[in-house]
């Protein structure tokens, strides 16, 4: 399966320390990984992996970074056209949110993280539309 880890970037934390072993993981069991990010630390990792890694501004909200983002984002899906999305942060879930229903792609959301119920329901799909790993997390999400 082509996945399409989606996250803000790379650099020391817990968030990006689990996209990163769950990258290698999954690249590890056959499966062929793409991650976009504003990049960071981790990217010689993945990359030594490996994971082709595409420069994305998805760390800043502003105008401008939003629209250089999501038609970068835009290239990559129609270029690597992976099996799934998996949006890890909010801004990239929003950015790949607003691509998903034109590109018809299955879209992952992060479980986590929303302040708010519309929030969450404004930015990702839940319940049988979001894909999922497990039972377990399609519930929660």
């Amino acid at each position: 399966m082509k996945i399409l880890m989606a996250t803000m970037g790379l650099d020391i934390g817990g968030a990006e320390t689990h996209i990163v072993e769950l990258a290698k993981e999954l690249k590890a069991e056959g499966h062929d990984i793409v991650v976009a990010s504003n990049g960071g630390v981790y990217v010689p990792e993945i990359v030594a992996a490996g994971i082709r890694h595409y420069q994305v501004p998805m760390h800043r909200r502003d105008a401008g970074c939003m629209l250089r983002s999501r038609k970068l984002l835009k290239e990559i899906i129609r270029t690597e056209r992976p099996d799934v999305v998996h949006a890890h942060a909010r801004i990239p879930a929003f950015l790949c949110g607003t691509l998903q229903h034109r590109m018809k792609f299955p879209l992952s959301p992060p479980p986590t993280g929303y302040s708010t119920p519309r929030a969450r329901c404004a930015t990702s799909p839940t319940g049988a539309s979001a894909p999922s790993p497990s039972p377990r997390t399609s519930r929660h999400i």
